[in-house]
């Protein structure tokens, strides 16, 4: 059977288009997870911003916030990040409000729920440097420093006026790891702005860095 010339034209027009459509969904498929992505970034970047009443509290061994939108928060996005457990790890050693709020069993209870949080959000897999460096501060650098010189007050406190050469020796090695920390958070940010073609990072962000380092350097010296 013999086709004709314009039959044989649209045949070759189609056959053409293939790969054109192919590279279309390919590329509307990649751009959808891409935006799923970036959505599942932001869901972790407001459950980390209702946790941060709380690990400002655990950081000044100040009475615990109310818990409402923590929870509610926790409530919505658990079970697509996966840290129901480790959420309710937390609540059920949570000082309740009004009341002190720093231990070690509750701060690293915290501290395990703000990695997961991470991990389940994407957010430590963000693929852009900048981006990724603004997280390293996020979900790893700022809540160390913030344990840290919280364990590091509770040190000096316990060990009072008169502490024994032991406690000395825990005290200086838990300063040095606060104020490795707090440099931490100084090489991920200048990583984070190096990183930054439009100097957004830097912006936005270099006074609340300079601010929140002074604030750790601060605190060493009157430790």
């Amino acid at each position: 059977m013999k086709l004709s010339i314009r039959l044989r034209l649209a045949a070759v027009v189609l056959l053409s288009l293939l790969p054109v459509l192919l590279l279309g969904h390919l590329f509307v498929s990649q751009s959808q997870k891409e935006i799923n992505f970036a959505f599942k970034e932001l869901k972790g970047t407001t459950y980390l911003d209702a946790i941060a009443p709380d690990m400002r509290a655990l950081a000044a061994s100040a009475p615990m916030p109310a818990s409402k939108e923590f929870a509610q928060v926790g409530e919505m996005l658990d079970p697509e990040i996966g840290s129901g457990p480790l959420s309710e790890a937390y609540f059920a050693i949570r000082p309740g409000s009004n009341e002190p709020a720093y231990s070690s069993a509750v701060s690293t209870a915290l501290l395990s729920l703000v990695a997961k949080i991470g991990d389940g959000s994407n957010l430590i897999l963000d693929p852009d440097l900048d981006s990724y460096y603004v997280m390293d501060i996020q979900v790893i650098k700022l809540p160390g420093v913030l344990d840290a010189g919280a364990a590091l007050l509770d040190r000096v406190v316990r060990a009072g006026r008169s502490p024994t050469q032991d406690e000395r020796i825990a005290i200086l090695a838990s300063a040095g790891t606060f104020s490795g920390l707090a440099t931490g958070v100084q090489s991920s940010f200048a990583s984070a702005v190096a990183g930054n073609v439009d100097g957004l990072v830097d912006r936005n962000l270099r006074e609340h860095v300079e601010k929140a380092v002074s604030s750790a350097e601060a605190f060493s010296r009157a430790i």
